[in-house]
């Protein structure tokens, strides 16, 4: 028995020392092992959840296919999904298009605090999303920055509405807020340039154009890449960006509900409620009152499932 383990043992090693490729593998083996379970776990619990259903703020580990019937039947869903790929194709455009400038500048042309700069653009993210949010409707409401501005510059005669409710305030919001997620790849392909290719492509007489689209664009394009699927995936399937900005009534087309806008635009100008509150003001008080418990901890749908929203 122990005869033929060393047997097997050294035939592995020959195997090992004739093939290179093996060994490569067997050294890839521990991360590709964890990889694939960091990876297929996740995966095969979103397909099982898929097939559970809520029931209030409960949710029912029943498998069944009813999600699925849902999705075939009603038209809205797909609806839904072509307008969630629409703005995040829109916004990672956008941004990649308005990122590409700018680690340009800092890998070509910042020689002195390049840390720094990185560290500035990672601001944003030292605050709460939510908050960040809710910044972008102080100055795309109603009373905001923005109106204010064209108002008192003698530009518009009344504050205009089409700028919070709007697709474009979606994007506007999910641009400003993965705008690092596209500008950091993007700066990393760039810093790895050789620029002795440069050099020689100007001693040949390259202009600084022709250099660009000839040897910088060609191999920065993983970094482009990256920076686009980074940005793509988390935005297709953002909800409060959509829900704190698209305004309510606007995924299926139809015009908001105007007590739901009335009550937006006062959370959004930070006047409050305020007299003559109705179901929708309530409805969505109790929206940002959730949102901004769950942030801080405080409210766990498994653990306060009997939280109820007043008709």
């Amino acid at each position: 028995q122990w005869m033929g383990v060393g047997a097997a043992a050294g035939r592995l090693r020959g195997a090992l020392h004739r093939s290179e490729a093996l060994r490569g593998y067997l050294l890839l083996s521990p991360a590709l092992v964890v990889l694939g379970l960091a990876i297929l776990a996740p995966l095969a619990l979103l397909v099982a959840m898929s097939t559970w259903s809520m029931s209030g703020f409960d949710l029912v580990m029943e498998p069944g296919l009813g999600n699925y019937a849902a999705l075939a039947n009603d038209p809205i869903y797909a609806t839904l999904l072509g307008r969630s790929l629409k703005i995040a194709a829109i916004a990672t455009a956008v941004t990649v298009i308005l990122s590409y400038p700018v680690a340009y500048y800092i890998a070509f042309h910042v020689h002195r605090h390049k840390m720094l700069w990185i560290i500035l653009l990672t601001l944003p993210f030292w605050t709460s999303y939510l908050m960040r949010i809710f910044a972008w409707r102080v100055v795309l409401g109603y009373e905001g920055v923005l109106n204010s501005a064209l108002l008192s510059m003698g530009l518009i005669e009344a504050p205009l509405q089409m700028f919070l409710y709007s697709q474009t305030a979606v994007t506007i919001a999910l641009a400003h807020a993965w705008a690092a997620f596209a500008i950091l790849p993007i700066y990393v392909s760039l810093e790895k340039i050789d620029k002795s290719y440069l050099e020689a492509a100007a001693d040949l007489g390259d202009s600084p154009a022709r250099r660009f689209w000839r040897i910088t664009l060609p191999l920065s394009l993983p970094g482009v890449m990256a920076a686009f699927f980074l940005m793509f995936i988390p935005t297709v399937g953002d909800y409060v960006t959509a829900a704190m900005l698209g305004g309510a009534g606007r995924y299926d087309g139809r015009q908001p509900d105007p007590g739901a806008v009335r009550a937006d635009q006062r959370l959004a100008d930070g006047s409050g409620a305020g007299a003559g509150d109705d179901a929708a003001d309530r409805r969505h008080q109790y929206m940002v009152s959730l949102l901004r418990a769950h942030s801080v901890g405080i409210y766990r749908p498994g653990r306060n499932a009997t939280v109820r929203c007043r008709p």
